[in-house]
């Protein structure tokens, strides 16, 4: 029976480019000495660094000073067809930090060793956990104020009850039921804002009357009054949201009923100018 024929380390070098060059992960393999012999563009995309310029160098130089560790003991540790992974910090050729993921496996082609590096950038998967873990942390915030909020009724309500009873099913309830139901993140902070300033107002012992006006309007119309806060005219709300000038003026009619101000002599942008309740908050 014939001998399977065995590949010069060159065929297998341009057969292993071949395959890898593509890939969406990063795609390097080194030598004993931890050089880099061939690469695909990926990790060039990845550090910022032309892939011709990796070639030949020494693959620690891609890594973190703390985690070059771990090239070394992949070099000494691993037997043949062996692999590990492992997390850890990139360096791009600007000299910033990069989260990766690295898997190293050594292969054997004859005499030559060969160790196949695969690398992937944990950033954007990094940024998504950052984010995920902030709305966590906002929601947790909204929850803790609410629910002491709710305790200061408690110790307040006292000659109030029938009153603050009336007050959060009429007002406060609808609120939160818009908030609920509000996918968009403006819209949901606009609805907290107008909740705060009711909750205020319950808390200062009925010293005036809360104004629900606001949340009789639909989401379009309080769109629509955020863009006349902004000083929009109501050709430019009609291009921004897609309608035509004939359909925002209805709305905005539809706004100054709702708001009380249908016959007045007062602008819609006037009135809307002095409600501190649509107006984004700073910090």
């Amino acid at each position: 029976m014939d001998k399977p024929a065995t590949l010069t380390f060159e065929s297998y070098r341009a057969l292993l480019r071949a395959l890898y060059i593509d890939t969406g992960d990063g795609v390097l393999f080194m030598g004993n000495d931890g050089f880099i012999m061939e690469v695909n563009d990926r990790v060039g995309d990845i550090f910022g660094t032309d892939r011709l310029d990796l070639l030949g160098m020494d693959s620690r130089r891609l890594l973190a000073a703390s985690d070059r560790r771990y090239i070394d003991r992949a070099l000494a540790e691993l037997e043949a067809d062996e692999c590990f992974s492992v997390e850890g910090n990139g360096v791009s050729g600007a000299g910033k930090p990069i989260p990766l993921d690295m898997t190293v496996k050594r292969l054997r082609q004859g005499e030559q060793d060969l160790f196949c590096v695969v690398i992937k950038d944990l950033s954007e998967y990094h940024l998504m956990r950052q984010q995920l873990h902030q709305e966590k942390t906002n929601r947790r915030e909204m929850y803790v104020t609410l629910r002491n909020v709710m305790k200061a009724f408690e110790k307040e309500k006292s000659g109030f009850e029938g009153n603050i009873s009336y007050k959060i099913e009429a007002l406060v309830l609808p609120a939160l039921h818009k908030i609920e139901r509000e996918p968009s993140a403006d819209l949901r902070n606009t609805y907290v804002a107008l909740l705060r300033e009711q909750l205020i107002q319950l808390t200062k012992g009925f010293g005036h009357e809360l104004d629900a006006r606001f949340l009789s309007l639909t989401r379009t119309e309080l769109k629509i009054c955020r863009l006349i806060q902004s000083g929009n005219a109501t050709k430019d709300i009609a291009a921004e949201m897609n309608l035509s000038v004939e359909t925002v003026q209805s709305h905005r009619k539809n706004i100054r009923q709702k708001l009380g101000i249908k016959g007045r002599k007062i602008g819609l942008h006037a009135a809307l100018s002095a409600e501190s309740l649509l107006k984004p908050r700073t910090t």
